[in-house]
């Protein structure tokens, strides 16, 4: 009884159509050979494009050790710069010292040339 209601349910079951499910295995075959062809095709752009990309890798790494360079003189002026405001700062306390020094020395000679000046006008005086 079981194999007669299998053989009723196959009847009436439509048989697949073959020429569709070829049609759909060579569609799906021509897909496969476009897929196969695009990695190729991609394949071949990324063989042509690592030679640049590492290239490109170093040209940055090589601009990256610049930079730290760059930035290390800079560092390095800047200290420059800061010593030489100092330099600056200690010369101008010592050109002040020494103009004060000055002034008071050129003071000090013209008071005593005042007090020759008076010196011999008492001597002229008495004479």
């Amino acid at each position: 009884a079981d194999i007669r209601e299998l053989e009723g349910a196959l009847e009436e079951e439509p048989l697949p159509d073959v020429a569709a499910l070829e049609e759909d295995v060579r569609q799906c075959d021509m897909q496969i050979q476009d897929l196969r062809e695009q990695c190729q095709v991609a394949e071949e752009k990324l063989s042509e494009a690592e030679p640049l990309f590492l290239e490109l890798q170093k040209e940055l790494s090589d601009l990256r050790q610049r930079m730290d360079v760059f930035q290390q003189q800079g560092e390095d002026l800047k200290a420059s710069v800061e010593k030489s405001d100092n330099d600056t700062q200690t010369c101008e306390k010592h050109r002040n010292h020494y103009q004060t020094s000055w002034e008071k020395k050129r003071a000090e000679l013209e008071a005593a040339q005042k007090l020759v000046e008076g010196k011999e006008l008492e001597i002229q005086a008495t004479q």
